[in-house]
């Protein structure tokens, strides 16, 4: 059942991160809330600030083994 409200922001660091397609990424992640968590980032590979170990907050969405990360703040 889909729902209008958007994810919210989560506090997470990058464990792992690795090269998908052209220019996307897999991210192993470790969220506060969620615990170890994958999630795939469109056109990650050109954002600095997912380097590993680094304190984000993340919006991620999707409740699949493979989530989707939406947003990345320092």
């Amino acid at each position: 059942m889909a729902t209008s409200e958007s994810p919210s922001f989560q506090r997470g660091w990058v464990l792992h991160r690795r090269p998908y397609r052209n220019s996307s990424l897999i991210l192993d992640l470790f969220c506060v809330k969620l615990g170890r968590v994958s999630a795939v980032i469109r056109g990650g590979q050109r954002n600095p600030l997912l380097q590993s170990f680094q304190p984000l907050q993340l919006q991620l969405r999707g409740r699949n083994e493979l989530r989707t990360l939406m947003a990345v703040e320092a």
